[in-house]
């Protein structure tokens, strides 16, 4: 079993997964700054729900992971749980 915060700590907290998401937080906010300019409303709607249809996805994977690791009973051995059950 890999223990994921030790992992965390392994590498200075920094791990793909906060680069990826530190860069696509940066990249919504930078397009969301700029002022919507006249008649762009409906623009700017549609990229506010590409953004929530972007993040279902990468909850619903997240997600489906962490389903997949509970029959084994990782999840309840990292977070301590498994002790508290018995």
């Amino acid at each position: 079993m890999t223990n994921t915060r030790q992992h965390t700590r392994d590498t200075g907290g920094e791990t793909p997964v906060d680069t990826a998401m530190r860069a696509a937080a940066d990249a919504v906010t930078d397009a969301f700054a700029a002022p919507v300019p006249f008649g762009g409303e409906a623009d700017a709607l549609d990229q506010a729900v590409r953004v929530w249809q972007h993040a279902d996805t990468i909850r619903m994977s997240v997600l489906m992971r962490l389903v997949q690791m509970e029959p084994d009973g990782e999840l309840s051995e990292i977070t301590g749980y498994r002790t508290l059950q018995q």
